[in-house]
């Protein structure tokens, strides 16, 4: 007895969100997980809708704004060129750097004054409470405050 294949070849057909509008009609208003891109299975964008729902933490050029909490020395020095890090310095080249990670919520330790940076190169935000304290916890981890002007 030989058993049928399955056949599991997905359909193309339209979900419904895009349905032709009748002439002298008013448009219907799509709403809930709809509207932004259908929701399911990860990474995928959901079902075929629009990938650029409006998100209040993005400003008008897609980059994640800078907290308002942020201390002055962490604040870009010069015009981003990326959407979700910048990298601060103390003094030029030759001294620390930390790498802003805005997406993330973290401070990237790139380089120290002298000594090699020692436990773990990530200060997260949320795990010490408040940008603060993460940049505090930073700055005395990269000896940053010697070297700045």
């Amino acid at each position: 007895m030989a058993l049928a294949k399955a056949s599991f070849k997905r359909s193309f057909k339209s979900k419904g969100k895009h349905k032709p509008v009748a002439s002298g009609a008013a448009p219907a208003v799509v709403t809930g997980a709809a509207a932004s891109g259908g929701g399911g299975g990860g990474g995928g964008g959901g079902g075929g809708g629009a990938r650029s729902a409006w998100r209040p933490d993005l400003d008008c050029s897609g980059a994640v704004a800078v907290p308002e909490d942020m201390p002055e020395d962490a604040l870009p020095q010069a015009p981003r060129k990326g959407k979700h890090n910048y990298t601060v310095y103390a003094r030029g080249l030759e001294g620390p750097r930390i790498e802003v990670q805005l997406k993330n919520k973290c401070f990237y330790l790139k380089k120290s004054g002298g000594d090699p940076i020692k436990g773990s190169k990530v200060v997260s935000w949320a795990k010490l409470g408040s940008i603060a304290l993460a940049w505090d916890e930073a700055t005395k981890r990269t000896a940053w405050y010697s070297f700045a002007l």
